[in-house]
């Protein structure tokens, strides 16, 4: 006999910013391939295009958001391509995105990158989110200067 297995649902965010070379396309089938062989059904695909990581001022971002508060029984997980696709901004991670995934217990996926919830886990994603601060704030910078 074989023992039904509860259901996992997972929502996905993808971004593109101005200067990528990203398209969301190939960062969905990615996301949608983690979710299944995880065993995450998608239940809905939020996606903001050359949208900024700096701030969390995003169209689809909000949407999302308030979609969780509105379904905040029936999602496990996000799933995003590579968590700079979230954020780049460590304030805006550790203020306002971790708590609030915590509030309703819904676990931060990377698709591409490590998920391990150990104290050398959360030191990493706390590293790779400082790293993608590091390299907006440095594009930003090398931009102003060039446009002098």
């Amino acid at each position: 006999m074989k023992i039904l297995q509860e259901i996992k649902n997972a929502i996905i965010y993808t971004r593109t910013a101005k200067a990528d070379c990203y398209s969301t396309e190939p960062q969905i089938d990615i996301c949608k391939e983690f979710a299944e062989h995880n065993g995450y059904q998608v239940i809905k695909v939020f996606s903001d295009e050359g949208a900024s990581a700096k701030n969390l001022d995003r169209a689809e971002f909000a949407k999302m958001f308030e979609y969780f508060e509105t379904h905040k029984d029936e999602i496990d997980a996000i799933i995003v391509w590579r968590l700079d696709r979230l954020t780049c901004n460590t304030m805006d991670f550790h203020g306002v995105i971790r708590p609030f995934l915590e509030k309703y217990n819904i676990k931060l996926l990377s698709a591409t990158e490590d998920n391990d919830e150990t104290p050398e886990g959360k030191l990493m994603r706390n590293i790779t989110i400082s790293i993608a601060e590091f390299e907006i704030n440095s594009y930003s910078k090398r931009r102003k200067k060039l446009s002098k």
